[in-house]
């Protein structure tokens, strides 16, 4: 179980193998599944061959992987043929909606930052995060020059009340209550 706990988040067959053995879905929901997935490949595979009627198998199959392994992003007109296929056209209109939405927020995120990282300005927790980080770079690198366990050991307690690390020296970092 820790193992399904560990991995779910990663790959969607361990987290359908975690919700049979929970009994939150029937096992027949995995065959469901295994029938939707060969539909969308070979969906996928017929829209990349009608774009692309000179091209031969193989460039099919080298687009189709590149699309599944996520080292090229599926083109939205494919994704939405697929979609629109798949889905009743109330819920279509539902995943492109929430599609959009999420790719916009995205951009303007990406854009954001952008803006903020050629204007040179940063946040106050941004500083104060860079500055702990060093300092605790600082204090964990051993007397060989390895990385120790030392970091680890900060109890919250002493680092509230300004107290000292676990290898004597005084915590230098400064309490800020403000966000």
């Amino acid at each position: 179980m820790a193992a399904i706990q560990r991995y779910q988040g990663q790959d969607h067959d361990v987290l359908l193998f975690g919700k049979v053995l929970r009994h939150e879905v029937n096992e027949e929901f995995r065959k469901n599944v295994l029938t939707m997935r060969k539909n969308v490949e070979n969906l996928m595979k017929n829209l990349i061959s009608e774009k692309n009627p000179q091209k031969g198998l193989d460039f099919i199959n080298r687009v189709f992987s590149k699309y599944q392994s996520g080292k090229q992003a599926v083109e939205f007109n494919i994704w939405n043929k697929v979609v629109y296929t798949l889905f009743e056209q109330t819920d279509a209109m539902v995943i492109e909606d929430r599609a959009r939405a999420t790719k916009v927020a995205a951009q303007m995120e990406k854009q954001m930052n952008s803006n903020l990282k050629q204007s040179g300005y940063q946040f106050e927790t941004d500083k104060r995060a860079a500055k702990n980080k060093r300092l605790r770079n600082k204090s964990s690198i051993g007397s060989k020059g390895r990385r120790s366990n030392n970091a680890a050991l900060w109890s919250g307690d002493a680092n509230k009340s300004g107290g000292t690390t676990p290898n004597g020296t005084k915590d230098l970092r400064k309490r800020n209550k403000s966000v």
